[in-house]
Formats: C-alpha cells, sequence, structure tokens
C-alpha cells in the first residue's frame, strides 16, 4: 500500500503513503509495547547529509544562494544543508517578526562588507522541522500537515503575510503541498486585479524546469507566478538551474554589485593622516579589492583611487580633471573633530560648491569625539554634521556601511547603464 501510495505524483497520496507508513512502525506490539517516535528516528537517520561530501555543484548553490541578500530563505526540506529554525522553536516568533517587521535601511551595504556580512546571516525558517532539531516534529504525514495548520495559528499567520507582503522566489518547489497552495490561493485573491495585467509586477517568480510556454502564461495570468524555466533534456541536464542561480547571485550579491558600480571611477580620498586611521585604510583596501575582483572577471577597467592630505591638494587634483584628466565622481572627506578648527579646508571645499564652483558629491566620514558613546553620533557629532550637511555634503557617515550606503546610491545614480535598471536600494 505504501509502495502505491508513494508512487504517486499527488501530495493527498504522499502525505497519506507517510501516515500509513508511521502507524505500522509505532502501532502497539501484542504485548503493548509501544514504539513512539520510531518513525521520526528513522527519517533524521535516512535524510541527515555528510556536509564533508558533498557534490561541487551542491556547494556552489549553497554559496550562491547564501550569498544573495534575501530577506528570508523558507524552505519545506528537512535535511541539515541549511540550518534554522523550526514552526515549534522558541526563537520562531522572534525569527518571524524580524522578517516581517523589522527594515534596516542600510542592509545592503553591512552585507556588502565582510565582517558585517558574518552578522547578518539571512535567517532560514525550515516549515516542516529539520532533521538536526530533534524537539520539532518532520512534518510529512496527513497528521502532522493538520496539526501544523490548523493546531498552530501563528504557523498560517506567517505564511500568509510572508505571501502577501514580499516577492517570492521558489526554488525547488513543486506545488504539489495542497495546504501551502491553498494558502497562496488566499493571497492571489487579494490582487486579482494586478494577477490579469500584463503590466503588473509578478507576485513571485519559480525556477522550474520543462514548463511549456501555454502553462508559462497561464501562471503568469492567473497566479502572478512568472516561471523561469530551463530544459532538463528529459531529464538529463540540470545545469540550467544552476545558471540562473549563478546569475542571480552576481546580479544581486551586494559586494559583488558593489564592485561593478566603481568599475571605471575615480574616487577621491581627503584624510590629513591617512597612516594612522585603520578605518579609513580598511575602507580603501575594501574598495580596492571588490572592484580588482570584478575587474578580472569582467575585464574592465578597476578604480581610480587619489589619496590626498589637505585641501591645496584636493583643489589641484579637482583643477587637472577639469582640464581634460579622468573626472572625479566623488569625494570622500574625513571630517575634523572641531569644526570650528578646521585647518584642512573641508568648509572651504563645501563653500566652492556653494560659489558655483563644479565640485563632485562629497561625503564625509565623520569621527566620533566621545567614544563613551560607541560608534553613535553624540550630541557635538550631530550639530558637525548639521552644519556640513547643509553647506551640502551628500552625507555624514561615521561607521564603513554608512559611507558605503550612500556611495553606493550616488553610483548607481549617476551611471551610464544602471545595472539592468534595478536597484537594490543602497
Amino acid at each position: 500500500i505504501v509502495e502505491q501510495l508513494a508512487s504517486s505524483s499527488s501530495s493527498c497520496d504522499l502525505d497519506m503513503a507517510a501516515q500509513v507508513l508511521k502507524d505500522a512502525m509505532e502501532s502497539p506490539t501484542a504485548s503493548g509495547k509501544t514504539h513512539a517516535g520510531l518513525f521520526d528516528a528513522a527519517l533524521r537517520k535516512r535524510l541527515t547529509t555528510s556536509l564533508d561530501h558533498l557534490l561541487q555543484s551542491m556547494k556552489d548553490r549553497l554559496a550562491w544562494l547564501k550569498g544573495m541578500p534575501f530577506t528570508a530563505i523558507v524552505t519545506t526540506n528537512y535535511d541539515n544543508l541549511l540550518e534554522g529554525v523550526t514552526p515549534s522553536s522558541p526563537r520562531f516568533a522572534e525569527t518571524a517578526r524580524s522578517i516581517l517587521r523589522e527594515r534596516d535601511p542600510l542592509r545592503m551595504a553591512k552585507l556588502a562588507m565582510p565582517e558585517d556580512a558574518k552578522k547578518l546571516q539571512v535567517p532560514v525558517v525550515k516549515l516542516h522541522g529539520c532533521v538536526n532539531d530533534t524537539t520539532s516534529d518532520l512534518v510529512c504525514t496527513r497528521e502532522g500537515y493538520r496539526k501544523l495548520l490548523h493546531g498552530s495559528p501563528q504557523y498560517a499567520t506567517f505564511i500568509r503575510t510572508l505571501l502577501a507582503t514580499h516577492t517570492v522566489l521558489f526554488l525547488g518547489f513543486s506545488f504539489t503541498d495542497a495546504y501551502l497552495n491553498e494558502l497562496r490561493q488566499e493571497c492571489m485573491a487579494l490582487f486579482s486585479d494586478m494577477r490579469h495585467s500584463e503590466d503588473a509586477n509578478p507576485l513571485a517568480y519559480a525556477i522550474m524546469a520543462d514548463v511549456n510556454p501555454v502553462q508559462q502564461k497561464a501562471l503568469r495570468r492567473h497566479d502572478g507566478l512568472h516561471v523561469l524555466n530551463f530544459d532538463t533534456r528529459g531529464n538529463q541536464d540540470f545545469s540550467g538551474f544552476d545558471g540562473y542561480l549563478s546569475n542571480i547571485h552576481h546580479e544581486t550579491n551586494p559586494a559583488s554589485r558593489f564592485g561593478r558600480l566603481v568599475q571605471g571611477r575615480r574616487i577621491l580620498f581627503r584624510h590629513p593622516n591617512i597612516e594612522a586611521s585603520e578605518h579609513t585604510k580598511f575602507l580603501l583596501d575594501y574598495l580596492k579589492k571588490m572592484n580588482t575582483a570584478i575587474a578580472q572577471e569582467d575585464k574592465k577597467l578597476t578604480v581610480q583611487i587619489d589619496v590626498v592630505k589637505t585641501a591645496s591638494e584636493t583643489f589641484q587634483i579637482l583643477e587637472r580633471a577639469q582640464r581634460g584628466e579622468r573626472p572625479i565622481d566623488a569625494i570622500v572627506s574625513i571630517a575634523p573633530l572641531i569644526i570650528q578648527e578646521d585647518d584642512d579646508g573641508i568648509i572651504a571645499l563645501l563653500q566652492s560648491s556653494q560659489a558655483g564652483v563644479h565640485v563632485p558629491p562629497v561625503l564625509i566620514f565623520g569621527q566620533v569625539r566621545d567614544r563613551r558613546h560607541g560608534m553613535r553620533k553624540d550630541a557635538s557629532t550631530v550639530g558637525d554634521a548639521a552644519k556640513l550637511l547643509r553647506m551640502g555634503a551628500r552625507c555624514y557617515a561615521i561607521e564603513h556601511f554608512e559611507l558605503l550606503s550612500e556611495l553606493g546610491r550616488l553610483l548607481e545614480s549617476t551611471a551610464a547603464s544602471p545595472l539592468h535598471g534595478a536597484s537594490l536600494q543602497w
């Protein structure tokens, strides 16, 4: 019976096959002995994957997936390739809140910075349990699905809200889970007018194999689902899936994207004592490293970075640029600790811009006077920032990622050919 049900492609038959198998494995013996948990234990043992023996193709897919700036990764898989929280986890509510409610405008820039990217791992939710979490049920039986959907209100609320408020990319998803399809259809009903418009943005995307053009059009029209189709050549070739993942990673990975943004650009850094500034040297090294990697890949110009110490050097370079040298795209200037004692010309630079002299956008990399405040702006720093911003500075940042965020927005807005026209909202 189990083999017959398992050979079906129907989700109803598959979860019934699991239910019959679990009942048979855990039914009491003639002596009354029970075997509760035997089915889950066997399933965990069967599905646990050795990460040391993964195929290179799987390692590549995981690296691409983890390098994309998703708000979250939500999976119905049980395996241990991606660690995450389950609906029964004490951390589920906190994780759901961070996904649905929290918005960090600097997140993209933080993900582009190596030390911050390690701290900002994309949250993973494992809807049907995880083999590594023995406190979670592995949901695959008829009873398990019913309990999850109707016995956990927060679970269904999370899925509905996620589908209604976020653009979802489905990977390797068969759309055969009846209850997930039902939740999807509820959300589709909210956007019925949009679904039928060819001009409306898709509500979701899905990388799928061997979907014929008629099906693709129907899914786009009636489900708001844009299919990214690939041909498996008779179920023999899945390189198309890898191609999509690789390309999406290439276009969206924040570090990679920023490296391409600075290609062929010229940025002037003004710092009176750069040898003593670990923060500024780190930022310079980062810019060069990111762009060099991209330039080697795309065979294009690398970024040109000029480092000067004084205002006079700054104006000399600006004058040469106006006479025909490679133009300056942005100036990053270190703010003096005390604006009123500005010996390095940042005030003069901004005043020149106010007087009609062409000065590229000036981004201020500020300093924190009172370290008791950590890296937050104290009252005096806020006053300095306000003064410089009123004079025309593009931004006043005290963290690498703040500066990177504004520099990314600036370079993207002035790019001759925007990266496929899609802004990642630096």
